[in-house]
């Protein structure tokens, strides 16, 4: 590796996240499903350990996250204020993906080149800044799962088996969707041996062990998942009635536009070149991956939001051997002379396809961040009402509830181990919609509901203006700061005899 390539790889990497982080702090608040993920920390920091039941989520009950990033960040957080480690995190995890992506490719091509293009992809995929705003363990199981792909080439090296099974480990405890990795090593070793190429016994044995351990581990920490519900844990027990919006089908344009064009251009190639006419056991390994991840998305078995992540990185991984291929071409032709304007059809195709619409992709998800009016009538919640409140939102605001105001919530974004999930949010539409008085007064006794906020995302989502029964003696508005109004809830159906 020539040094300017090392100095250009560090730029990229200070570079990108200098982007982040003025995208993230420059913003007031994160998206409302971060805030799980804060109050998790919170209690870490607390009381040193996982919370385990949730007295405000649905009510109250059982909570079931894997530990090690929330563990991860409240170390952190004993070193800087939390609110800054919750932002800096998973920046700095997401500006490392392009630095393993450069040591991938490096190993797959022994050009410095493609790998600097490859790192180049990773870093201004637009579905990579959609989790500019989120505070979740995804952030940590992508480049987890990228290294331990990276040291899987190494096998069986001494140094490369320690590091591949720390690797493993690591993701175990981090996010259900690191079984990405197992599902594309197992494909990985099923077309090795199809293509009848030869793998060393110690290179077998350590992946079939840590398959073996990284699914043990699994079931120690989903066991109840696993033996409560018929539902894949990776679909996390979503809600039918809201399944459309979580697992929904994108259209083919779309799937580019997020992925990069480039990236799918010239990892799609470099699937056909490899799969059908090249023999490399290691391009492979991200072959394998890259079809896994796409067929499981298409069939709508894992949600778009975490799917595609993993299948940027792995087409900007198969990019690079492609950069080869297309530079060997380029050197061939009259214009090799002209080495310039190489280099400058990249930039410009860089600029035009990847960083444009990352930039748009940030501004995006940027809108989406918890509106600071929300934010202000959570706090006033949390200060003007009794502690033993309940609350009722729309799923997406639940974390907000009990994050923010420290209120019980009606129902949230997060199903595992929830049993009424469906029915819940049934109701909640029913209570926002329904125009018969009686029915809403059933429904806001059966879940001693307090307070209902009608924010403007409640408005956009029921299509209503107002409480469509909020004309009701029992209703009183209590807050109205123009985007978003509080009604206090006194009414309860009783039973006489």
């Amino acid at each position: 590796m020539e040094k300017k390539h090392l100095v250009l790889l560090i730029l990229l990497a200070l570079g990108v996240l200098a982007l982040r982080l003025w995208f993230v702090f420059s913003t007031p608040h994160l998206d409302s499903d971060a805030y799980l993920g804060i109050r998790i920390v919170d209690h870490i920091r607390q009381h040193g350990t996982l919370p385990t039941h949730d007295p405000l989520s649905y009510g109250g009950r059982l909570l079931l996250v894997s530990p090690l990033f929330y563990y991860l960040t409240a170390g952190i957080a004993w070193l800087i204020p939390p609110e800054v480690a919750t932002r800096l995190l998973p920046q700095l995890l997401m500006a490392a993906l392009p630095l393993i992506v450069f040591g991938s490719v490096y190993k797959l091509t022994k050009e410095s080149d493609a790998a600097l293009f490859s790192a180049i992809l990773t870093a201004f995929t637009p579905v990579a800044f959609r989790v500019l705003f989120t505070f979740s363990p995804l952030v940590l199981a992508l480049p987890l799962t990228f290294l331990a792909a990276l040291t899987a080439m190494y096998l069986p090296k001494k140094r490369a088996v320690m590091l591949f099974i720390m690797a493993m480990l690591a993701l175990a405890i981090t996010h259900h969707s690191s079984l990405f990795l197992i599902g594309g090593v197992a494909a990985y070793l099923l077309i090795a041996r199809l293509e009848r190429l030869r793998l060393a016994k110690a290179e077998l044995e350590v992946t079939l062990f840590v398959i073996f351990i990284y699914l043990w581990l699994q079931f120690l920490l989903y066991k109840r998942v696993f033996l409560s519900f018929s539902q894949v844990l990776i679909q996390q027990n979503v809600p039918a009635e809201i399944a459309a919006q979580y697992f929904f089908t994108i259209p083919p344009i779309s799937i580019i536009a997020e992925l990069g064009i480039i990236p799918v251009i010239l990892g799609v190639y470099g699937i056909y070149k490899y799969l059908l006419r090249v023999k490399n056991k290691y391009i492979y390994l991200y072959i394998a991956l890259s079809v896994s991840i796409a067929l499981l998305v298409w069939l709508r078995l894992i949600r778009p939001a975490i799917g595609l992540p993993y299948l940027a990185v792995c087409l900007s991984i198969l990019a690079g051997p492609v950069f080869v291929l297309g530079r060997n071409y380029f050197n061939k032709t009259r214009i090799a002379a002209k080495p310039w304007l190489w280099h400058g059809l990249l930039v410009l195709a860089v600029v035009a396809a990847m960083l444009i619409p990352s930039l748009y992709a940030a501004r995006a998800e940027q809108r989406a961040t918890v509106p600071p009016e929300l934010y202000a009538a959570m706090e006033w919640l949390s200060a003007k009402t009794p502690p033993g409140s309940t609350i009722l939102t729309t799923i997406s605001e639940g974390h907000l509830v009990t994050a923010v105001a420290q209120r019980k919530n009606v129902a949230d974004s997060y199903f595992i181990l929830t049993r009424d999930a469906a029915r819940r949010v049934r109701d909640i539409r029913r209570i926002f919609t329904t125009p018969f008085p009686t029915e809403a007064v059933e429904l806001l006794t059966r879940y001693r509901i307090s307070y209902i906020v009608l924010s403007d995302s409640a408005r956009a989502q029921f299509e209503i203006a107002d409480l469509p029964t909020g004309g009701m003696p029992c209703l009183s508005k209590v807050y109205d700061h123009g985007r978003v109004a509080i009604y206090r809830s006194q009414c309860r159906l009783e039973v006489t005899a």
